[in-house]
């Protein structure tokens, strides 16, 4: 058993050490908090832009003969579809940009495939739907939305056998 003056001494030595570590172990803790939830926001900006280019290009290339539409910005389509896939490279994983670009590519090639004649739209319009449904699904599960193998679920798996 220790002596009184030494419970004194370590309790008051632990609480100036605790005053002293907190303010560098929270301010450390909330930055990386911080980090992780702008990420999360950059990354669904990202993808709300892959999804707007996505549905655009199924109504104004896939559908330009169904629906009216006047489609006269297909440079700065391209563009766009240019910078999100940087985007996409940047911030998501390698497994998750392979799926983007399987869509991404799609919409590349299409104007090497004609949808005029609707033998041709239906099979290129069913496959273009799985792909994207594909892309989406990888990015949404990479951010947390749908649930999937996510880069936590794999460490907690390591560690159950």
């Amino acid at each position: 058993m220790l002596p009184p003056w030494a419970t004194i001494l370590i309790s008051f030595g632990s609480a100036i050490l605790t005053a002293l570590i907190t303010p560098f172990a929270t301010s450390r803790w909330q930055q990386r908090n911080w980090q992780r939830q702008r990420l999360a926001d950059v990354r669904f900006t990202v993808i709300t832009e892959v999804n707007r280019l996505a549905a655009e290009f199924e109504t104004t290339y896939l559908f330009k003969d169904v629906v009216e539409t006047t489609y006269e910005s297909g440079l700065m389509f391209a563009q766009a579809w240019m910078a999100v896939t940087a985007q996409v490279k940047d911030l998501f994983s390698p497994s998750t940009y392979e799926a983007f670009e399987r869509m991404f590519r799609h919409i590349i090639t299409a104007p090497l495939f004609s949808t005029q004649d609707i033998r041709n739209r239906v099979p290129r319009l069913t496959e273009f739907t799985k792909v994207r449904e594909t892309a989406m699904r990888a990015l949404y599960i990479e951010i947390g939305i749908l649930k999937g193998e996510t880069k936590w679920s794999r460490f907690k798996r390591r560690f159950k056998k």
